[in-house]
């Protein structure tokens, strides 16, 4: 992944993991494919990429980022999906 600019650190990549185990290289591009839940007890979780920083942390006041932060204009966010199949219903 690539650092942020002017600094800023990098962004993460995408993560499918199948029961806690990364399905793929995490290394290597995502590659097109399916993951069954044969099983009551499976849990595929994606989280997706996140955006690069900018700026790095000895260029950024420590007071103006913590209130950045309480505003909400920037944040350390984490999109992720949880699917799990406990009745066995997906076709």
């Amino acid at each position: 992944m690539a650092d942020g600019a002017f600094g800023g650190g990098p962004g993460t990549k995408t993560v499918v993991a199948l029961n806690g185990e990364a399905v793929g290289d995490p290394n290597s591009p995502m590659e097109l494919g399916y993951v069954a839940l044969d099983h009551d007890t499976n849990v595929l979780e994606v989280e997706f990429s996140s955006g690069a920083g900018m700026l790095g942390p000895q260029a950024i006041d420590a007071d103006q980022s913590a209130e950045d932060r309480k505003n909400g204009i920037v944040g350390e966010v984490r999109l992720s999906l949880r699917f799990c199949n406990p009745m066995n219903t997906f076709p």
